[in-house]
């Protein structure tokens, strides 16, 4: 049944769209969704409280013969895309080691390319992560683990938004809440300087 959904902290419209059984473009380019398009721009970075709106299942009908075994695939993939880049504390990019994702009970081992990203995609239905570095190059030592929240990384026009990336960057440690705050400018400016890149402009998002 059509209507709106207001969105909850980690959704995104792909697993928006997997929630109510509908594919992810039918849903984002709904005319009832042009002013959140014009807003947001990328389906996989929504606000909490954005409303997106559901348009109804269209039912599709097939004609098979009836004294045969028939498969039908869904021809939409229903995975996402996780993109991450390394960078360490001098903003240069870190390549080559070792790590290991773990992703709703999958496994997947690589290493960092080199531009220092790893590029994996994982269930829809994944909400966290764990991944293992090596950075020290030492797979006989035990790796460091970080706990990957997917999706909850709010717009960048967003204060909530603005400092959760400058966190992932080690560049803000306060409260990510969306009271304005002094550091986050300070933070901003030390990044455009030593990268002379802005939030937006280093994220795309």
């Amino acid at each position: 049944m059509s209507g709106w959904h207001s969105v909850e902290q980690g959704e995104t419209i792909p697993k928006i769209a997997f929630t109510f059984g509908i594919t992810e473009s039918k849903i984002w380019n709904d005319p009832n969704n042009l002013t959140l398009r014009n807003q947001r721009g990328n389906p996989n970075v929504l606000a909490p409280g954005d409303l997106v709106y559901i348009p109804d299942r269209e039912l599709r009908y097939e004609s098979k013969p009836v004294d045969r075994r028939h498969n039908f695939v869904l021809s939409e993939k229903r995975r996402q895309l996780l993109r991450i880049q390394w960078i360490d504390h001098d903003y240069q990019v870190i390549k080559g080691k070792r790590y290991v994702l773990a992703a709703a009970g999958t496994f997947v081992a690589g290493e960092f390319d080199e531009r220092g990203f790893i590029e994996q995609w994982i269930p829809i239905e994944c909400h966290e992560a764990k991944l293992t570095v090596w950075l020290r190059g030492d797979p006989a030592r035990p790796g460091k683990t970080y706990v990957l929240k997917i999706g909850d990384l709010d717009p960048a026009e967003n204060m909530t938004g603005r400092k959760g990336r400058l966190a992932n960057l080690a560049l803000f440690a306060g409260e990510l809440t969306g009271d304005d705050d002094p550091d986050v400018e300070q933070a901003e400016r030390i990044l455009l300087r030593e990268t002379g890149q802005g939030l937006v402009g280093r994220h795309g998002v």
